[in-house]
């Protein structure tokens, strides 16, 4: 069974472990596993596992609790290594949540590699019909969010950074979405894609440049300008919701 794993595809820095959390999962849940997916930025050029995350889905015939938990150990060990707890789906899952998730699984199909078993999201069809609203629907939760944890947190930098960072990674998926809707290519490079969005939808581009610096740590934000740049963020959000809505397909 072993023999069957996939890796030759995953960046050498982090193969090794991604084998051994496959081998551990294959052994965890036998022949009620189907696949195991790695999907994200684990799968771009240059990917640093010190500013990103392992993602992995793991595909089984059946799931519930006492499934799940036979994972526990593994999944703890592995979070201490950067691998997020998997998300874990039945094939039938899977066919239902196309119009549920359209956003999510075409960002899979085309950004993923079997590491175990079948792959299912090779011939999913994604309908184009929802991913403008779940577009929408995604700006405008996010905009929500960041209000409402402002109030919370208040304006400390670090509280501000932690918020910045979560929705940021949330945004770029958006941003690849509307590059599709249009039936455009989409660029690999992050600042590429940036630009053109911003291009397209008469943005500020640096508010998003900046962050995307800010994350993979290559432009801090000053603690002391923080709030003055959460409000530039929560300004571009609050247009490019406007104009998402607005957007013809």
């Amino acid at each position: 069974m072993l023999s069957k794993i996939e890796v030759g595809g995953v960046n050498p820095a982090i193969r090794d472990l991604v084998r051994k959390y496959t081998e551990e999962a294959i052994h965890i849940f036998g022949e009620n596993l189907r696949s195991i997916i790695l999907f994200g930025s684990a799968l771009e050029e240059g990917f640093c596992l010190r500013n990103s995350n392992i993602n992995l889905i793991l595909i089984l015939h059946a799931i519930d609790a006492y499934v799940l938990e036979r994972a526990f150990s593994l999944v703890r060990k592995g979070m201490k290594k950067k691998i997020v707890a998997p998300l874990c789906f039945t094939e039938e899952h899977i066919e239902l949540s196309k119009d549920s998730f359209p956003m999510e699984l075409l960002e899979i199909k085309e950004q993923h590699l079997a590491l175990y078993g079948g792959d299912p999201f090779v011939a999913i069809e994604v309908p184009a019909a929802g991913l403008r609203l779940e577009c929408e629907h995604q700006v405008k939760g996010m905009l929500v969010r960041l209000r409402q944890s402002f109030l919370e947190l208040g304006p400390r930098a670090k509280g501000i950074d932690r918020l910045l960072l979560s929705s940021f990674s949330s945004l770029l998926p958006v941003f690849r979405t509307i590059l599709r809707l249009r039936r455009e290519s989409i660029p690999q490079d992050k600042e590429a894609l940036i630009k053109r969005i911003s291009e397209l939808l008469c943005l500020d581009s640096e508010v998003f440049l900046k962050l995307l610096r800010h994350k993979e740590k290559r432009e801090m934000i000053r603690p002391e300008g923080a709030v003055e740049f959460f409000n530039r963020y929560l300004h571009e959000l609050t247009s490019l919701s406007l104009k998402i809505d607005h957007m013809a397909i």
